[in-house]
């Protein structure tokens, strides 16, 4: 059976597999283009165009454009981003650019799993730089063009719907996202700070208490999610087992990992180390005012992520934790 390449833009449109909306937006974005006939669009174009389908959309009705209720999709974080003067326009259209289709424009030509059907078949594209829409796109009549569209805009409002449902205070998580986004930064390489994490840590890791071992490049990780931080400071990063911080993916932490990273804490607070200073300017000069603050901190993370705790295994005993054990830790925390 001969299909049209309205029944191949629908299927496209309606059976991709959605985490996000990014794919409904881009095919609005190329509706736009289908309309000025325009077969070569430059990145800055194409980048200019989708953003504006973000920034209208949100502006009216900021609502959650992704299923992982842990996370703000890269294009909702470049919007507040803007909102929050952290950069103009012209920085998020450049965002966009760099870091907006990464994973949109390879995989948005196919439906279900099937990624080669319509491998190349609406557009081709040489990334970062331009994308060349073929004929196969021109040629779908123009009504059917629109209801397209129409099914879209259906489709992108079905979305946020639902995701929406899994948020259980979503003005409230926009708004406290928005105090740590004011005041954050970008990403920066935090490879070098794993020795000394290791130290601190008593060589211990921080997820499952059990030692780390010399052969594996243990990774250093935001204990409470950056995506909700958005800083590297040193009061919350930690190294775990590559097993461990796989298992734990994008959850919040129960508390009783928030007491540890407290003691932690105070394992650097009680040296000579630069990062001491780092870490009382952050969190306090106090015991009791750095325990207080890193705890609104928590909570301000249960206010976005919720009570679904990533507990650990399911047999932690701190007791048995080998970092309660170490001579540091005892010295510095009263531990026994």
């Amino acid at each position: 059976m001969k299909f049209t390449n309205y029944d191949w833009a629908q299927a496209i449109l309606l059976y991709g597999l959605n985490a996000g909306t990014h794919k409904i937006a881009l095919f609005k974005t190329l509706a736009n283009f289908y309309t000025k006939k325009q077969s070569i669009v430059s990145w800055q174009d194409l980048s200019e165009q989708y953003f504006k389908i973000y920034n209208d959309r949100l502006k009216n009705n900021p609502r959650p454009q992704q299923s992982n209720p842990f996370r703000r999709s890269v294009q909702e974080t470049i919007f507040y981003k803007l909102q929050n003067n952290r950069i103009d326009y012209d920085q998020a259209i450049s965002e966009i650019g760099k870091d907006g289709f990464n994973d949109v424009i390879p995989r948005f030509q196919a439906f279900g799993k099937d990624k080669e059907t319509l491998k190349n078949y609406f557009y081709e594209y040489d990334f970062g730089k331009k994308l060349i829409l073929k004929d196969n796109l021109f040629d779908i009549p123009e009504k059917q063009m629109n209801s397209l569209f129409k099914e879209a805009e259906m489709k992108h409002n079905m979305l946020e719907g639902a995701y929406l449902i899994k948020r259980d205070n979503f003005k409230l998580e926009n708004d406290i996202r928005n105090i740590y986004l004011i005041k954050g930064y970008d990403r920066t390489d935090l490879s070098n700070q794993r020795d000394f994490l290791l130290a601190y840590q008593s060589n211990i890791c921080f997820l499952c208490g059990e030692e780390l071992f010399g052969d594996e490049t243990a990774p250093v990780e935001h204990l409470i999610q950056r995506d909700l931080l958005n800083h590297d400071e040193e009061w919350n990063l930690t190294v775990s087992h590559s097993l461990c911080n796989s298992s734990k993916l994008d959850s919040l932490v129960g508390p009783h990992y928030i007491e540890k990273l407290f003691c932690r804490n105070e394992n650097i607070i009680g040296s000579s180390h630069p990062w001491k200073a780092k870490i009382i300017a952050s969190l306090g000069s106090t015991k009791s005012l750095r325990r207080k603050n890193l705890m609104k901190h928590y909570e301000n993370a249960k206010q976005v992520y919720g009570r679904n705790y990533w507990m650990g295994d399911k047999k932690y005993n701190r007791e048995k934790d080998l970092f309660f054990k170490r001579f540091l830790t005892v010295l510095n925390n009263g531990t026994k």
